[in-house]
């Protein structure tokens, strides 16, 4: 289930801002770069991810429909800041995962490294 909208206007507009630069810091966090799709301009979207194998999975709480998904889909893929390493991704999947952890409830996302 995705979350309110609301929420995702006020964490676009200043959660990010804030906790962004601190993201791909911390353990189970990162910090996604890519460009927009229309303007050609240069973004950084925190994500919540974890490991499954070789592949990183990034959740999807606002669902699949969300301009930054929008925007990796269109370029096949962009770079993820994890740790203090920089890892080009490619080849976005988008899948729906049902399973038990309430984390990965909603749409995921996977790239293999």
């Amino acid at each position: 289930m995705a979350l309110n909208r609301g929420w995702a206007n006020f964490n676009r507009a200043v959660g990010n801002r804030i906790a962004g630069p601190m993201m791909a810091r911390m353990p189970g966090f990162g910090v996604l770069h890519h460009r927009g799709r229309k303007s050609g301009r240069e973004y950084q979207t925190p994500v919540k991810l974890f490991r499954h194998g070789d592949d990183y999975v990034i959740t999807l709480p606002y669902g699949a429909g969300t301009d930054w998904v929008k925007n990796v889909v269109a370029a096949g893929g962009g770079d993820l800041a994890v740790g203090r390493r920089l890892v080009h991704v490619v080849r976005p999947t988008l899948f729906k995962d049902d399973g038990p952890s309430r984390s990965r409830r909603s749409c995921g996302w996977c790239w293999p490294e």
